[in-house]
């Protein structure tokens, strides 16, 4: 219990917070985010007649999911996160359920500098950063080495990631939870890597009584991992509850087309999410000169002294927005709040459905009737930080100084926000 509202308020705190590869190569534009890159792309699954490969040569997912994601109606295209998270297109699965991976190369260190992120050890993407007898000052995977594990291949709908393709020994492994868990299988699960040199990784390392073993030959570009979980700990007993943990593990490179990598398609979303999403898509978004028509000057006491159009909150990325600041500098009162639409991108009202959610399930007024927001008060600063959605569309994200929740929601009742959706 104690865990769960400790994430909720983590995470309120932030949404709320103001301040093998075939030899064959193309030249193609390949869409990095809002960026057109011009890059040299490794086709790593098209059939070929000159090296006599056929489409039976491919992977095939093992399943096929109804509805939204049902290859068999629509082909369906995979994508992955990059670390500046942009989004950048890897492939597509066909109609018949043919996987056809399309890599593009890419500067991995130009990523990194843009954004002012540096590298990641070799070591930790494999989680040995911290071993057992190892002297992390001499290890020579560690230097300079830009490298990154793309545990996830997404496919997109409606502009967001609502499902994914996961590369198992067997379905059961997908559920794995390596730290904690209910229940652990044996088994493989295998993701793509990407390196900026060729280098030969041979490491092993020991910590919380977990060994880890890597033995292979990583090419610089991209490289397809397997992870075998090969033994796994005794169960213990921590206040009734049964944990399992990894004993070893085992990291080799792979060839996606192996046919003991089997292909499963999950949708990540609920159904109700993706009705949403749908919907939202559909929607024309509020214009800048309609947020700036319908903003009142006025909350009861407090007087508008800031607004802005299109500066998200912070960790969130929907530009769609006004900001704005409502103050009383006599009584030393003030509301920070973004007022967030979300037609044409719903990851944002996603997030705050989340929220609502663990707040329902976890929360510690039971007794009361649901409250139609989720907020958070710390006494000792006397601020509020609140969250509200109307008509599953637009998201009210507020901070209050000298206020309580209460007094808060008071003011946000004052905004009349159906007549910024009917405009």
């Amino acid at each position: 219990m104690r865990t769960k509202l400790k994430l909720l308020s983590i995470a309120l705190f932030i949404l709320t917070s103001c301040k093998p590869q075939e030899k064959n190569q193309d030249i193609v534009q390949n869409n990095v985010g809002n960026d057109t890159i011009t890059t040299e792309t490794v086709i790593t699954s098209s059939a070929s007649t000159e090296n006599n490969k056929t489409i039976e040569d491919l992977p095939k997912v093992k399943n096929n999911l109804k509805g939204e994601f049902d290859y068999k109606e629509n082909e369906l295209e995979l994508s992955i996160n990059q670390v500046d998270g942009k989004t950048m297109s890897v492939g597509k699965i066909t109609k018949d359920g043919t996987i056809h991976f399309k890599m593009p190369l890419f500067d991995l260190k130009a990523i990194h500098d843009k954004i002012n992120l540096g590298t990641a050890s070799l070591t930790s993407m494999f989680e040995m950063g911290y071993c057992k007898d190892k002297d992390v000052l001499k290890n020579p995977y560690d230097n300079e080495i830009y490298s990154h594990k793309y545990q996830t291949i997404f496919i997109r709908k409606y502009g967001i990631a609502l499902a994914a393709l996961y590369p198992v020994s067997s379905q059961k492994v997908i559920q794995n939870n390596h730290y904690n868990a209910d229940t652990l299988t044996l088994g493989s699960e295998y993701y793509w890597f990407y390196m900026d040199r060729a280098i030969d990784f041979k490491y092993e390392c020991e910590s919380n009584n977990i060994t880890r073993t890597a033995n292979m030959h990583l090419k610089k570009g991209w490289n397809f991992i397997k992870e075998n979980l090969v033994e796994i700990q005794d169960e213990t007993v921590m206040e009734g509850y049964h944990s399992y943990m990894p004993k070893k593990i085992t990291f080799a490179t792979s060839n996606y087309k192996n046919p003991e990598t089997q292909w499963y398609l999950k949708q990540m979303a609920s159904d109700d999410d993706i009705r949403i999403v749908k919907k939202l898509y559909n929607e024309t978004p509020i214009s800048k000169h309609q947020f700036e028509q319908w903003t009142p000057k006025k909350l009861i006491d407090l007087s508008l002294t800031k607004s802005e159009y299109g500066n998200p909150p912070k960790g969130l990325k929907n530009k769609n927005n006004i900001y704005l600041i409502y103050a009383n500098e006599a009584q030393k009162r003030d509301i920070e709040l973004y007022v967030v639409d979300c037609a044409k991108n719903a990851i944002d009202l996603l997030t705050v459905n989340e929220i609502y959610a663990m707040e329902a399930s976890f929360g510690e007024d039971k007794e009361n009737p649901p409250k139609p927001y989720v907020a958070q008060y710390k006494e000792k600063e006397n601020t509020t930080k609140l969250l509200y959605k109307v008509n599953d569309r637009i998201v009210i994200n507020a901070t209050g100084a000298n206020m309580k929740p209460l007094e808060l929601w008071k003011y946000i009742q004052k905004f009349e926000v159906q007549k910024l959706i009917n405009k």
